[in-house]
């Protein structure tokens, strides 16, 4: 009895049924047939920024976002890179969650092509913000590069409050006027 192994180096893009690894044994004379099949499973390259804007944006929160995946082929995890952190997130129900902040970056690699695809930001507009985003939603047909802007102005001048500040302004300068001709109408009459 003389024993086997094959091991192939799965190609880029690919999946194998049993990762690539074959074993066995045989009889001396006989011949041993081994059947390989290579699944193609292309992938496209997403990648997700966060900015946040406004004299009231909190450039230090992390936002909360959800991704939905929805057609065949969606993955049990997704791989990613935040910044320069590198981890692996768990799909549930097709759904996987994560946090961006002002600056941030999270790149996924490996996203199914032909999946359809909708992110949203879950906490921006109830704290206030207005969210704006670019590509949120589509279908992953090459690499995607997905924005969120979160803008967050309070206490903005508006042209009543401009012209109630000068209107103050001219009343008091009139009112230290009126201080001055008293001062000075009393050191006439003490002469």
């Amino acid at each position: 009895t003389l024993r086997w192994q094959v091991k192939e180096t799965i190609p880029e893009g690919y999946t194998e049924e049993h990762h690539g690894w074959y074993e066995g044994s045989a009889e001396s004379g006989n011949t041993v047939t081994v059947n390989v099949v290579n699944t193609y499973n292309p992938s496209h390259k997403m990648t997700i920024t966060k900015m946040v804007k406004g004299n009231q944006g909190d450039k230090t929160k992390q936002f909360k976002f959800q991704i939905m995946l929805t057609g065949n082929n969606i993955p049990a995890s997704l791989d990613y890179t935040k910044n320069v952190q590198a981890g692996s997130m768990a799909v549930k129900n097709g759904i996987a969650e994560f946090t961006l902040g002002h600056g941030d970056m999270i790149v996924f690699d490996k996203m199914p092509a032909g999946v359809k695809y909708v992110i949203t930001e879950l906490d921006g507009e109830s704290n206030g913000y207005t969210v704006e985003s670019k590509n949120a939603s589509g279908t992953i047909d090459s690499d995607k590069a997905v924005e969120f802007t979160n803008t967050k102005n309070v206490g903005i001048p508006t042209a009543a409050v401009t012209n109630t500040a000068a209107i103050a302004g001219v009343v008091a300068i009139c009112m230290i006027g009126v201080v001055v001709m008293i001062i000075k109408k009393k050191k006439k009459a003490e002469k």
